[in-house]
């Protein structure tokens, strides 16, 4: 994996490509906007379009000048896709509104992007880490401000004069915290973000990455996020039996176990507030949580001989029967949910064959009508 930054040697288109990257991870998720959150959807649209259309006009100059590129099947099939938008737009009733989209800019010029953005970066991008520290240094700074909007500060002065997070739903519509605009978006980002990062750390690359989890449990506890804890619970899965492969990573495992409890455990001990005064409560669970932290930890300080350590393809065993068993368990506890609302009790009645428009905060709703519009 390649983990140097853009250089002369390489084709200018890459080295284009590798920069555009670098930035949309790291610069666009801070851009704070022209004027906060009143305006965050405009200003993001503004500067991804912008920095995104000057990155397809130098990928445009460079295969220009004899850049030689490679298609492949998935290309010719997105070209189709853009031809097909194209049409669509071109025929529908109103050309002026479906060219940006109403209000949410996802109109032809997004997804026009969108795709180029898919041809760009599978033909000119390879794999690098460089990548995704970057966007570990932007979440972390993102956490960082919405942990601060949380305590009562208005950093960057996202939030209008007067107003802060605690007033969602009050003073105004929504919940918004960190650089990337609401919860929902935020908690999208984190969905993609943080099993990423869990990943890279136990595979080697780094303590690093850990940063981002550390500041990211309490702000998914004090904030919802149940996608976000969603995803690195299920990544779980997946990644036992794929990765852990030896000793080290095992450690790793148990390290990163250990500061999601600690987080965890500190997040239901800090109780903050829009007045800025901290108050702290320690329960029993505070206690089982920091206790199971200490546990991981010294687990993972233990030295074992050089010769007790079984292959890979027995580690790769044992964690795909631990990986079966928990989802085993994740099914029993849904199923044996007794509320009568919420995500649990949802996916329990989508489970027992019964599903509302409600769901979702109605979105089963939404795409039962998207559905039926088709």
């Amino acid at each position: 994996m390649d983990i140097s930054l853009p250089n002369s040697r390489r084709p200018f288109a890459e080295r284009c490509t590798d920069w555009y990257i670098i930035i949309m991870l790291l610069v666009f998720p801070l851009f704070p906007g022209f004027s906060g959150y009143a305006e965050i959807t405009a200003s993001k649209f503004i500067f991804f379009s912008t920095v995104t259309g000057l990155w397809i006009v130098s990928l445009a100059v460079s295969i220009l000048l004899g850049c030689s590129v490679k298609l492949r099947f998935p290309q010719y099939t997105a070209m189709i896709y853009l031809l097909i938008l194209f049409f669509s737009w071109l025929l529908s009733p109103d050309r002026a509104v479906a060219f940006l989209g109403a209000g949410r800019y996802d109109g032809f010029l997004s997804s026009a992007l969108y795709v180029l953005i898919f041809l760009g970066i599978s033909s000119f991008a390879k794999i690098n880490v460089l990548y995704a520290k970057a966007l570990a240094l932007s979440i972390s700074v993102c956490a960082l401000v919405a942990l601060l909007q949380i305590c009562g500060w208005n950093p960057l002065r996202l939030f209008p004069s007067g107003l802060g997070y605690y007033d969602a739903g009050i003073r105004y519509s929504g919940v918004f915290l960190g650089t990337l605009g609401n919860t929902n978006i935020l908690d999208a980002v984190l969905c993609l973000s943080l099993p990423i990062f869990l990943s890279l750390y136990i595979c080697g690359f780094g303590a690093g990455f850990l940063i981002p989890v550390f500041l990211c449990v309490p702000l998914l506890q004090k904030a919802g996020g149940d996608g976000s804890r969603l995803a690195m619970a299920l990544t779980l899965l997946p990644a036992l039996p794929l990765l852990i492969t030896d000793l080290a990573r095992v450690r790793r495992l148990l390290r990163t176990l250990s500061v999601i409890l600690f987080m965890f455990a500190l997040s239901l001990f800090w109780q903050p507030s829009a007045e800025r005064v901290f108050i702290f409560l320690l329960s029993p669970l505070c206690l089982w949580l920091a206790a199971a932290g200490v546990l991981c930890l010294a687990l993972s300080l233990i030295v074992f001989p050089k010769l007790s350590s079984p292959s890979p393809q027995k580690f790769q065993t044992f964690f795909l029967c631990v990986s079966f068993a928990l989802l085993l368990a994740g099914v029993g506890i849904v199923l044996l949910n007794h509320r009568s609302s919420g995500t649990l009790y949802e996916l329990r009645q989508v489970l027992s064959g019964h599903a509302e428009d409600s769901f979702g905060s109605s979105r089963l709703g939404i795409w039962r009508e998207c559905l039926g519009l088709f």
